[in-house]
């Protein structure tokens, strides 16, 4: 988990941040199947606390995902380019 985050802080340009993203997703998914062999581990405060900010920030994720897709310009560079088309009047 610490790696897979090292990599994250240090990657640079979007598809490095991806791959790395990728890397921190397979360590939680590892992380909470470790967690169900261990009731203790499940049921420690500190645990469920860490489930459920997870929850929340992938909830979050999620939103800004849609709202991005749903945006009608992208900026790139600085300057503004439209996704959608106009047809010329005839």
């Amino acid at each position: 988990m610490v790696k897979a985050r090292q990599n994250y802080m240090g990657a640079r340009g979007v598809a490095r941040k991806a791959e790395a993203s990728g890397q921190i997703t397979a360590a939680l998914g590892g992380l909470f199947a470790i967690a169900e062999n261990y009731p203790e581990l499940k049921a420690n405060k500190n645990f469920m606390q860490l489930q459920t900010r997870i929850s929340h920030l992938e909830e979050s994720l999620a939103d800004r995902r849609e709202f991005y897709n749903d945006s009608p310009t992208t900026t790139i560079s600085g300057s503004s380019r439209s996704r959608t088309c106009s047809l010329p009047a005839y």
